[in-house]
């Protein structure tokens, strides 16, 4: 070659230079950025487009627009058809036992007040269930390392095992 570089089949590059390899890597690099800039400016520019498009409708009270708009960009979970499932890990190690005795007074509390906002919604208080883990020291007896209870919809029983962890 007559810039000086090697020759080397299979299209592997050499470099006289660490300057060469350099350019090169930040050459790659600035094209692989400007690529993921390019969409993601790309993104924004749409968002942005819609939302100019929201507010001129809105401000033309435009009303079904906006309605199908806001519906669109607000709608949450649909738990009333399926089951919401939350699993809570708790760190049950010595180093933790007051914030452990804490949460084993709350643990009672979220679970009502969970059901009581179901039960207001007019949703199954089945359709949601919560299981506690506990994991210890390492010292721990091999029963105690990890501990956990079933999936559980009443207050009462997940309280009657927050007890069993000391």
């Amino acid at each position: 070659m007559s810039d000086g570089r090697a020759s080397v089949p299979n299209s592997i590059k050499t470099y006289n230079t660490v300057y060469e390899l350099l350019h090169d890597k930040r050459n790659a690099l600035f094209t692989t950025q400007y690529e993921n800039n390019t969409t993601f400016v790309q993104q924004a520019k749409d968002s942005h487009e819609a939302t100019q498009e929201f507010l001129k409708r809105f401000n033309t009270a435009n009303a079904n627009y906006v309605k199908k708009i806001l519906v669109k960009e607000n709608k949450g979970a649909n738990i009333a058809s399926s089951q919401s499932r939350t699993i809570c890990l708790m760190d049950a190690t010595v180093s933790m036992t007051y914030l452990l005795h804490n949460c084993k007074n709350t643990v009672g509390t979220v679970l009502e007040r969970t059901t009581e906002i179901l039960r207001d919604n007019h949703i199954s208080e089945d359709s949601f269930q919560i299981q506690f883990v506990a994991y210890r020291n390492y010292n721990s007896a091999q029963d105690k390392i990890f501990q956990f209870f079933p999936w559980e919809t009443r207050a009462d029983n997940l309280r009657a095992f927050m007890n069993t962890i000391n």
